[in-house]
């Protein structure tokens, strides 16, 4: 405020600069009325993330302004109405967001290759609404007196590149650089110490005794470990997580508990190196780097949803029926909205 007084007073010693004062005042005001609405926006958990959803999926045309005019006038549960019925007008566009239950992604649809990018913003909502209806359950409950309210970092999903990552990766992945099959199979040799005929197949391979040509059943018996998750299935929204882009590039096709030690040790601030040396597996973890993991694919790789785990060495069927009822369950009014029972 002091400056802006100061600006004023220099502006009026300087008439010869024709600054009119009455429009730094209306400017100044429609500064305050920015700063009021986007604190409260901020302030609101609802409206932090709701409001947040939209600005990081929306292209190069979008306007703030829209959406601070539109606020003015209503109260707040009806601005909050009107946000998720946009949110759910924005899923609606999609060709084939009517058939997400089915749908899968990387395959033809009405003559053109959906890949699975295209289900960005969905997982997003799904990590939103997560953290949504579980502030209002917090705050809700009296005993916990909770002020304040978790947010997800929305500058991190824009500056971190976030990808959509599988979870179960496809047997057969690619794994003709120098040394990535002998990587892999002394990897996965760390967990499946239970199952000798499998170990043995690894260690012939490492050791030279078995041939090239036995990597790809090797793998695909490995990928199946836990229950089967069917090839057709694995290109679904219930094998699909949000990644940085970074992680992402780093563990790349390994096995599910390869990738949780990757992301565990993500969030603690610690990067695992892996590299196969002289016949022997090297993990280096003393490197220091850390990423935000977004809640929901945190849950996903603890099994947060399944009710009753039968394995942790692998991503199976019934872990995602468990993963795709709850983004069913958080993503209901919206469905709801769209017609999708």
């Amino acid at each position: 405020n002091e400056a802006f007084i100061s600006a004023k007073k220099n502006a009026a010693t300087h008439a010869n600069e024709n600054v009119n004062t009455d429009w730094l005042d209306d400017l100044w005001k429609e500064v305050k009325k920015y700063y009021q609405v986007f604190n409260e926006w901020y302030q609101d958990y609802r409206l932090y993330h709701y409001i947040g959803y939209l600005t990081s999926i929306q292209n190069s045309d979008f306007d703030i302004t829209d959406y601070v005019s539109a606020w003015e006038g209503q109260t707040k549960t009806e601005y909050i109405e009107r946000l998720k019925t946009a949110i759910a007008q924005k899923l609606r566009r999609k060709e084939w967001f009517g058939q997400i239950f089915e749908y899968k992604f990387d395959q033809e649809y009405n003559g053109k290759v959906v890949g699975k990018r295209a289900v960005v913003d969905i997982l997003l909502l799904h990590n939103i609404e997560t953290i949504i209806q579980q502030n209002y359950k917090l705050i809700s409950e009296t005993k916990y007196n909770l002020p304040n309210f978790s947010k997800f970092p929305f500058h991190l999903y824009k500056r971190e590149k976030w990808q959509v990552e599988h979870i179960r990766p496809n047997a057969g992945d690619d794994f003709k650089k120098d040394g990535a099959d002998l990587l892999y199979l002394s990897l996965a040799r760390q967990y499946f110490t239970d199952d000798s005929i499998l170990t043995q197949k690894i260690d012939d391979y490492i050791g030279g005794v078995a041939g090239k040509d036995d990597f790809t059943d090797i793998l695909t018996e490995i990928t199946q470990k836990g229950g089967p998750l069917p090839d057709e299935d694995k290109n679904r929204i219930w094998n699909y997580v949000l990644l940085d882009e970074s992680t992402n590039k780093e563990y790349g096709n390994q096995i599910f508990p390869v990738k949780r030690a990757f992301i565990a040790n993500k969030e603690k601030g610690v990067k695992i190196i892996y590299s196969f040396c002289n016949g022997k597996l090297v993990i280096d973890s003393k490197a220091p780097e850390v990423a935000f993991v977004p809640p929901c694919t945190k849950n996903v790789f603890s099994k947060f949803y399944t009710e009753m785990p039968s394995t942790m060495m692998n991503w199976n069927i019934d872990d995602a029926e468990a993963y795709w009822n709850d983004i069913k369950e958080k993503l209901q009014y919206y469905f709801n909205q769209i017609g999708i029972v």
